[in-house]
């Protein structure tokens, strides 16, 4: 949330929810954001370690190689959508599998 925070801009509003999956096979995590967004030809570059994308005026980067890797370990999914309210904003989901 820190990212989305720092990346979305002055002004911007972030949101986090958490849910269960259906039938509890499993978490689900959003964090959909008001900012500028990520284009959708850039959002695979942004997890890799040295993926910055240039902002105008703007902070560079993003801070999602981070997620993904932890995601990775514990063999959760994180993937980049746009907004649920449009415009450019971003909205990154992760499922965590169920505790074994």
């Amino acid at each position: 949330m820190g990212n989305a925070i720092r990346y979305a801009g002055t002004g911007a509003r972030v949101a986090v929810r958490v849910t269960d999956c259906p039938g509890g096979a499993c978490g689900e995590g959003e964090v959909e954001d008001d900012g500028p967004g990520i284009a959708p030809e850039h959002r695979e570059k942004v997890f890799s370690r040295f993926g910055w994308i240039a902002r105008g005026g703007g902070p560079e980067g993003s801070g999602l190689a981070v997620v993904r890797a932890l995601a990775d370990r514990i063999g959760a999914a994180v993937t980049l959508h746009d907004a649920s309210r449009g415009g450019p904003a971003l909205l990154v989901g992760i499922v965590f599998p169920r505790p074994t």
